[in-house]
């Protein structure tokens, strides 16, 4: 299926010691995508309290790694700190 208004991408992900898992979205850009992204890894992370989460993102039409994303939370202060951080290409490193 094709929409050219849109990318179909690949979303490989790992929050905290849970398993890998993927799923697929459309965006209609990359910037779409990596609020996409940012948002789901935090609400993951914070939903199952964990500290961070990563993800490696993918054109399925192409199979070629777009990017990687990861949020880390701490809580060991008296203020929460989270930070994201995208990188954008082909880095072979695996996710966690």
């Amino acid at each position: 299926m094709s929409d050219p208004n849109h990318i179909p991408l690949k979303i490989r992900f790992v929050i905290g010691k849970e398993p890998e898992r993927e799923m697929a979205i459309w965006a209609e850009d990359m910037e779409e995508a990596k609020d996409f992204i940012h948002l789901s890894l935090r609400w993951a992370v914070k939903e199952l309290q964990e500290p961070e989460g990563v993800a490696e993102i993918f054109n399925i039409e192409t199979e070629r790694k777009v990017g990687r994303m990861a949020v880390l939370f701490d809580e060991s202060g008296p203020m929460v700190h989270e930070q994201w951080t995208w990188v954008s290409g082909e880095e072979k490193n695996p996710l966690h």
